[in-house]
């Protein structure tokens, strides 16, 4: 892809473009707004190492990671130079870049946009969108750096954002946005997914404007509900549906943050054991990350409470919280994300009473400018998973277009 498209991509991409359950779920109406990298009660984690995943030509945008309860890190990634989506892995060790193999999913022309990429009972599943939108779905069980080994087909047209996930039984979950019109879409399957006709597809929310830009997140819970959240018009939203969910009556949808500002942009969803929801997004008026939280009534926009995490610098000008990823375990929350102003790649962290401000960490993991005043623009396309008491993070290094992994003890 030329440099100049590329750039012109990151641009339409929003360039300029899980905390304890007796938390208040009232909401925030004006939460507080912390300064940038303030170190609280809770310490910050430590940097255990980070490696160059891929460095054949410019690589790693669209980063999707799985960190296996084995201790393998899987990443789905995009090749801008030759356009395909790759795929790379790592058993152990996985600070060391020599630990990590590149292979390819699917060299299809154009291919690689939006990967979401899923491990379960050893089968990676992942989807992602080709030109024009295609809606492409790959699955491999064993010696998946050759891309014979990849089963895939195209399950839709039209798409972007989509977003998978796999529930207990292998069943497959996917959201993502309709380009012509803008409605949320919804899709399962859970046999021989690689047949379209296998397929099952649901309208979520069929407003048609204005088309939602940046990313879909879907979860489901131990009870079988299907969790989906997606920026409309400026507003974070959140659709929920518990049961016979390929019928549209069935999904109940609700705005969870409004305000005065434009909100809701690379929203990151989970839901933990007991039902209660967390999410990261992007406040595109303030330039800040923001979290919001539901425990119960969420399909009312009063059970839903925010707080601002991250406002960078805290002055005009300043970006942070793009490319959010959030992840939830042991009662702690997760995120990662793109320090725009600076460069860099963020991460913060909170263990209780994630509703105030103060009770988060934040710190730079990545980029940014060292004492000699050399800098890298670092931190695009994040994923964030847990595993093995740490944290495992992919993303793209936009200076030298090389797919990055990082490691930290929380």
């Amino acid at each position: 892809m030329p440099r100049a498209l590329f750039l012109a991509l990151l641009a339409a991409l929003g360039g300029a473009t899980a905390c304890d359950v007796d938390e208040p779920t009232a909401p925030v109406s004006a939460p507080d707004r912390p300064a940038a990298d303030v170190v609280v009660s809770a310490s910050l984690a430590t940097l255990l190492g980070r490696a160059t995943v891929d460095d054949q030509g410019n690589v790693g945008t669209f980063t999707s990671l799985v960190s296996s309860s084995n201790g393998a890190q899987h990443i789905a990634y995009r090749d801008e130079t030759n356009p395909r989506l790759k795929y790379a892995v790592c058993f152990s060790n996985c600070t060391v870049a020599a630990n990590w193999q590149p292979g390819v999913i699917d060299q299809s022309a154009g291919v690689g946009y939006w990967s979401s990429l899923k491990v379960h009972s050893g089968v990676r599943h992942v989807v992602y969108t080709g030109g024009k939108g295609t809606l492409k779905y790959a699955r491999c069980s064993s010696n998946c750096l050759l891309e014979g080994n990849w089963i895939k087909d195209v399950i839709g047209a039209g798409v972007h954002s989509p977003s998978l996930t796999v529930g207990a039984s292998g069943r497959l979950y996917v959201s993502a946005i309709r380009t012509s019109n803008g409605e949320l879409l919804y899709a399962t399957c859970l046999t021989d997914c690689t047949d379209y006709a296998k397929w099952e597809v649901a309208v979520v929310d069929p407003s048609s404007s204005p088309v939602p830009q940046t990313g879909t997140s879907i979860a489901v819970s131990s009870d079988g509900r299907r969790h989906i959240t997606y920026e409309r018009g400026g507003q974070l939203r959140y659709a929920t549906c518990l049961a016979s969910c390929t019928n549209t009556a069935n999904w109940h949808f609700v705005t969870a943050d409004q305000g005065s500002a434009s909100v809701g942009y690379y929203s990151s969803l989970a839901v933990d054991a007991n039902g209660v929801r967390r999410v990261s997004y992007y406040d595109r008026t303030n330039k800040d990350l923001k979290f919001a939280r539901c425990a119960a009534n969420c399909t009312n926009s009063a059970g839903w409470a925010r707080v601002t995490v991250d406002k960078g610098a805290g002055v005009a000008g300043t970006t942070v919280g793009e490319y959010s990823s959030l992840a939830f375990a042991d009662g702690k929350v997760h995120v990662s994300y793109y320090d725009r102003s600076g460069g860099r790649l963020k991460y913060a962290k909170c263990g209780a009473d994630c509703l105030q401000s103060g009770n988060w960490t934040r710190q730079t993991v990545d980029g940014g400018c060292n004492a000699y005043l050399i800098c890298t623009d670092v931190g695009r396309f994040t994923s964030l998973k847990l595993g093995g008491g740490k944290v495992h993070i992919s993303h793209y290094n936009f200076t030298k277009g090389d797919l990055r992994y990082t490691e930290l003890a929380p």
